[in-house]
């Protein structure tokens, strides 16, 4: 039987992993930086092959919803209920082609800090700067690079990642 261009296509397993890995991530109530349980274990709580929860955890790094450290485990990086990165990557998965989603991410992105900004007292000023100050600078680096990584897998382009 041939598929035709109206049929829908199978999703990849890692799509459907990657979505039960925020799942579990959410029911857990794991919050940024806690990490996840090992692999193995995660896979078998799962009832997945280590080989789809890998492609899985590979999109969400990509995503910008977890670090992956090799030897050291997978931490979280943002909340897994965010909504702005679960619509790129429900635009990406649709039309993986459309150029203007980085232009929609970076629109969205602005609108956000716009509205935070006016709506901002100095309480919450002073908590951000403070929240700045202590960040430190490795993990900065690792999420600006996440970041680009990220930006430049939605606009096709090759990131500039700095070391």
């Amino acid at each position: 039987m041939r598929t035709t261009e109206t049929s829908k296509r199978r999703p990849p397993v890692y799509a459907s992993v990657r979505a039960r890995v925020r799942q579990y991530a959410a029911e857990a109530a794991l919050r940024p930086g806690d990490r996840l349980p090992p692999e193995r274990e995660l896979a078998r709580q799962l009832g997945v092959s280590r080989g789809s929860l890998r492609q899985a955890l590979m999109a969400l790094r990509i995503e910008g919803l977890v670090d992956v450290q090799h030897g050291n485990g997978v931490y979280l990086l943002r909340s897994p209920t965010d909504t702005v990165p679960l619509l790129a990557a429900e635009l990406r998965e649709r039309d993986p082609e459309l150029p203007s989603l980085g232009e929609v991410r970076n629109s969205l992105e602005a609108l956000g800090a716009e509205l935070a900004a006016s709506r901002r007292d100095d309480d919450d000023l002073a908590g951000m700067v403070a929240g700045i100050r202590r960040m430190d600078p490795e993990l900065a680096r690792r999420m600006m690079s996440v970041h680009l990584e990220m930006t430049g897998e939605i606009e096709g382009a090759r990131p500039w990642v700095p070391r």
